[in-house]
């Protein structure tokens, strides 16, 4: 019989992967959460510019 491989859990997408495929695994998840974090952040400030510069019209 061939030996089980032994599997891990991604904390960010709570996938579970090969534990010798989980590392660079989860360098991208933490990778894509954070660019999904500053383009929200990115849209908030464009939102309260364009809020602001109403106001000021």
């Amino acid at each position: 019989m061939g030996e089980k491989i032994k599997r891990s859990r991604c904390p960010w997408c709570k996938q579970t992967r090969p534990s010798y495929l989980i590392a660079s695994h989860i360098t991208q998840c933490q990778n894509e959460a954070e660019e999904a974090m500053l383009t929200r952040k990115l849209l908030f400030t464009l939102m309260q510019l364009g809020t602001s510069l109403e106001d000021t019209q």
